[in-house]
C-alpha cells in the first residue's frame, strides 16, 4: 500500500499532494505493467488498490468527503495523470469513479451507506454497466434486463454485452426494466449474487487488460437494499452529467500522452 495513504474518516489530500502521489503510484506500480496491460491483457488491480487510499476515487463524492463538497476537477485529473500512462488503467479508473458517482446519487440512503465507503476507498472494485442504458434512453435500443417485483426485492433476468473492470468480487451499476409498469430500476449488482455469471464473449485490440465482460442475469434475486433509485429515468436526469463529465479525465491524460510523443520524436523527425 503506498506511503500517502491516508485516514478515509478524517483526511483528504490536497488535490496537488493527491497528484503527486498518484504520480508516484504510476511510476512505480503502473509503468512496469503498461505493455504487460495492452499485449497479454494483464488487469492492474493492485495499481487500482493503490489509488484507494490516497482518495483518488472519492474526490468527487460529497458523502466521502470530510467537507461535503464535490471535485469534479481533481477526479479528472487524478484520471488524466493515470490515463497518461495507460487508457486502459485510466478507463478502470472512470468506470471506480462512475460506480461511487452511481451511488452519491442514489435515492436509497441503504445502499449508499453500506457500499460508497467501500467503492470511495478501493476496498472494493466496482464497474459500470450502463452503455445499454444510455443507448435505450436515446432510442437506439432496447434495454436488456427485466425484473419483476418480488417480496423483499426484484428478480432480474437478461445480458449485458459489455461491462468493465469486473470480477468475481466486484460490483456494478446498471438499470432494469420492471415488467408491467412502464418504468425502469437502477440498481447496484453483485458479480457473487446467485444465477449472475460473466463471460468472456470477445477480444479486444488493447483492451483486454480492461476486464470487460458479458454479464448473464438468470433469474437472479436483487435486494431493496442493493436498489440504488426505483425510478431509473428520475436518476439518470441527475446523475447523466457527471457521468459524462467524468470521462474528461481519460481524453485529457491521453491528449497530452500523444502530445508529449510528439514532442520527444521531433528532434528526430522535424
Amino acid at each position: 500500500m503506498s506511503e500517502a495513504a491516508v485516514n478515509l474518516e478524517n483526511d483528504l489530500l490536497p488535490v496537488d499532494e493527491l497528484l503527486k502521489a498518484t504520480q508516484k503510484v504510476v511510476d512505480q506500480d503502473l509503468k512496469p505493467l503498461t505493455v504487460k496491460i495492452d499485449l497479454e491483457g494483464y488487469y492492474p488491480e493492485e495499481v487500482l488498490r493503490n489509488l484507494g487510499p490516497l482518495g483518488a476515487f472519492r474526490q468527487h463524492l460529497p458523502a466521502a468527503r470530510p467537507d461535503g463538497e464535490a471535485d469534479m476537477g481533481a477526479a479528472i485529473q487524478a484520471m488524466s495523470t493515470v490515463s497518461h500512462e495507460c487508457l486502459s488503467t485510466g478507463f478502470a479508473m472512470w468506470c471506480q469513479d462512475t460506480c461511487g458517482w452511481y451511488l452519491q446519487n442514489a435515492e436509497n440512503d441503504r445502499v449508499r451507506d453500506i457500499w460508497l465507503p467501500k467503492i470511495s476507498s478501493g476496498e472494493v472494485l466496482g464497474g459500470t454497466g450502463m452503455s445499454n442504458t444510455m443507448k435505450a434512453f436515446a432510442g437506439i435500443e432496447q434495454l436488456r434486463l427485466s425484473g419483476k417485483r418480488v417480496e423483499g426485492g426484484y428478480i432480474v433476468n437478461g445480458s449485458l454485452p459489455w461491462v468493465s473492470n469486473l470480477g468475481d468480487d466486484h460490483v456494478f451499476g446498471t438499470l432494469f426494466d420492471l415488467e408491467g409498469a412502464g418504468r425502469s430500476v437502477m440498481t447496484l449488482v453483485d458479480c457473487s449474487m446467485k444465477g449472475f455469471s460473466l463471460r468472456l464473449s470477445a477480444h479486444f485490440t488493447a483492451l483486454e487488460g480492461t476486464r470487460t465482460f458479458a454479464c448473464i442475469f438468470d433469474n437472479v434475486f436483487i435486494p431493496d437494499d442493493m436498489i440504488i433509485d426505483h425510478d431509473g429515468a428520475s436518476f439518470l436526469r441527475r446523475s447523466r452529467a457527471g457521468i459524462v463529465l467524468l470521462q474528461f479525465g481519460m481524453g485529457v491524460g491521453n491528449i497530452q500522452s500523444c502530445i508529449d510523443l510528439c514532442r520527444d520524436v521531433e528532434p528526430l523527425l522535424g
